[in-house]
């Protein structure tokens, strides 16, 4: 038995066609998660119309999946990306999933394109760039010396001037747009009953928001290198609801 209302996992505005979404339907007996993947048409609000591009599991036996996050690049492919990735051109779908046991495998937590069209992914293990060449992922590698341990990364922001900003568990990292310098941020910890990774980043001028796993917004100011805490608590009336921040946006005004 199904539940009544599928979880959408996420979404994503494609520039021409529409807005794709995956859901996930969870079946309460053998906990087992399949997604589809739709694509939603709305030129006009009385008549929305939905494709089903795609099911877990075709005909041709293409294992897509959950998917928890989407990009489609300067090129115009969408990219599906969770426990596998792949890329769609409108009419098929590549599997691009780095080989089992490569520094690149596992669960793809974040996908991003930067300035210079470079498509990167957050895997469980590694940061990884899409090689065109040879239409693989591969670990990113410092152009540089310097030590740059991302394990356990769990979310990635690209800026304006090209700059990589990572969280971590109670760390944010930064990389530089020339690729060789990496920064490394440590929070002071407010939650030590549980593992407070960075979930979701927005960089605002000299202002980082970051959502977290345990302990609510934080606002990393850049040129004090200082974090600031806004969380939940008990009968107040206009602080944050939960203390699990799951994404930021900021409005055009």
């Amino acid at each position: 038995m199904f539940y009544k209302y599928p979880t959408i996992m996420c979404l994503y505005r494609k520039l021409t066609t529409g807005i794709f979404f995956a859901i996930a339907n969870i079946a309460t007996t053998a906990i087992i998660a399949t997604n589809f993947i739709y694509v939603l048409t709305a030129y006009a609000q009385p008549n929305l119309q939905f494709e089903h591009v795609l099911p877990s599991i075709n005909t041709n036996n293409l294992n897509i999946g959950t998917v928890t996050t989407m990009l489609q690049d300067s090129m115009g492919f969408m990219w599906f990306a969770g426990e596998n990735i792949h890329r769609y051109d409108g009419v098929n779908f590549k599997n691009q999933t780095p080989p089992t046991g490569s520094p690149c495998s596992g669960t793809i937590r974040d996908i991003k394109q930067d300035k210079s069209d470079a498509i990167w992914i957050l895997s469980d293990e590694n940061l990884c760039v899409f090689n065109q060449e040879k239409m693989e992922f591969q670990p990113f590698s410092l152009h540089s010396a310097q030590n740059h341990s991302l394990a356990a990364a769990s979310s990635l922001h690209i800026t304006d001037n090209n700059e990589l900003y990572i969280g971590l568990n109670n760390k944010l990292a930064i990389i530089n747009s020339a690729r060789n310098s990496i920064q490394f941020f440590q929070a002071p910890d407010k939650n030590t009953n549980s593992v407070n990774d960075f979930r979701c980043i927005l960089v605002d001028g000299n202002q980082v928001w970051i959502g977290s796993r345990s302990s609510g917004l934080m606002r990393f100011t850049l040129a004090n290198g200082q974090f600031e805490y806004t969380a939940n608590q008990a009968n107040a009336q206009y602080l944050i609801p939960n203390n699990n921040i799951r994404s930021i946006a900021k409005d055009g005004k």
